[in-house]
């Protein structure tokens, strides 16, 4: 598996080259005339101490923030990559993020990396004319199947380095496998979420209710960010418990001196949240019944046999098995996964009952055993 981050891809799209790709996928030619319009007579200033600079001509690159953006450089690779793309079991192309998913031999990552990508940025840089822009950070784990350590991947004629973790659409991949590294990662960016919001999450003017709210919308989402795909292991909620659980006091005003006598589940209902493991559960199972109804790459790679042996020691706990449990805790074992009304509201109804249950699902036993080393 190779994860593929193009370097300064926005900023170096050539005009033309939009215009050239949108005309060779079929768009028509209106919609084409539209799109010009956007960029024609583009200008912009740079902010120097306390004033701007002059207006300049921006004649390369797509807007940043646009939400057309990733839609047009999606349309320029795509067309680039037609006529060369081949021999790539899975690939997986989010904006400017790729994922390559190659078969067990290690010989197939680089190829798939040259043919894929090295390609696609030569096609650009032959048309910009631009030295610059090349494919960077080719980043992902290569180990041959005897386990031993693989330092580099040699693609044409670049060496990249193998790493041991990779950030991938927010979140973070280990070669080691897990989710220590995410969750952990995530609540660093919960608590810089937090500490941002402190003023209005502290503020006297506003309801328990309403400060509640806005905690579980822009903290509580930054640290449950992709853990729909998450095999927590015991420890890993107990740490996600622990940080929300110390925001919501400090939300509360709880004094150091009266945690111990204070319930986790009173604060929660003064600030009208759900526990976190329920939350937790409910994202996990709401992921599953998309998984399920998918075909292609993803239900592929759900139901892939990795070749190789296991090391010593219990083994993890994977996804799918936490969530076969989650499904089993739930009573949704005769729920038609397929079903999207059905299943989206036999979960929502299962969340409400576990949520009038005493304890509000603060109990650890949904969560993977920590594998022995």
């Amino acid at each position: 598996m190779a994860f593929v981050d193009l370097e300064k891809a926005f900023d170096r799209v050539p005009r033309k080259v939009i215009w050239w790709a949108l005309r060779k996928l079929g768009v028509e030619e209106w919609t084409v005339r539209l799109v010009q319009g956007m960029y024609a007579n583009a200008r912009s200033q740079v902010r120097v101490g306390d004033g701007y600079s002059e207006e300049f001509e921006v004649k390369v690159g797509v807007y940043q923030g646009s939400v057309l953006t990733p839609l047009l450089f999606i349309v320029v690779l795509e067309a680039l990559s037609r006529e060369f793309r081949s021999g790539v079991p899975w690939e997986d192309l989010y904006a400017d993020d790729l994922v390559i998913i190659a078969e067990s031999q290690l010989r197939r990552v680089p190829l798939c990396c040259k043919k894929w990508v090295h390609k696609k940025c030569s096609g650009l840089k032959r048309l910009t004319k631009d030295s610059d822009y090349k494919c960077s950070r080719c980043q992902g784990t290569a180990r041959p199947i005897d386990g031993r350590p693989q330092s580099e991947v040699q693609v044409g004629s670049d060496k990249l380095d193998v790493v041991a973790s990779f950030c991938y659409l927010g979140d973070m991949l280990s070669a080691a496998g897990g989710c220590d590294l995410a969750t952990t990662t995530r609540v660093k960016t919960a608590w810089k979420k937090f500490k941002e919001l402190l003023p209005v999450l502290l503020s006297r003017h506003l309801s328990y209710k309403t400060r509640g709210h806005v905690y579980s919308t822009c903290v509580r989402s930054a640290m449950l960010h992709a853990s729909e795909t998450w095999p927590l292991t015991k420890p890993n909620l107990q740490r996600l418990q622990r940080n929300d659980r110390a925001m919501i006091r400090q939300i509360c005003n709880v004094k150091p001196k009266d945690v111990a006598t204070t319930r986790s589940n009173e604060l929660l209902t003064l600030l009208g949240l759900e526990d976190l493991n329920l939350i937790l559960k409910e994202r996990r199972l709401r992921w599953y019944g998309h998984v399920e109804r998918s075909s292609g790459a993803i239900k592929t790679a759900l139901d892939m046999q990795v070749t190789g042996s296991r090391g010593k020691g219990r083994p993890r706990m994977t996804w799918k098995q936490v969530t076969e449990r989650d499904r089993k805790d739930w009573k949704l074992s005769t729920t038609d996964p397929h079903d999207r009304n059905t299943w989206r509201s036999g979960v929502r109804s299962a969340m409400r009952a576990a949520s009038q249950l005493p304890g509000r699902g603060s109990t650890d036993v949904d969560v993977a055993p920590v594998p022995a080393r």
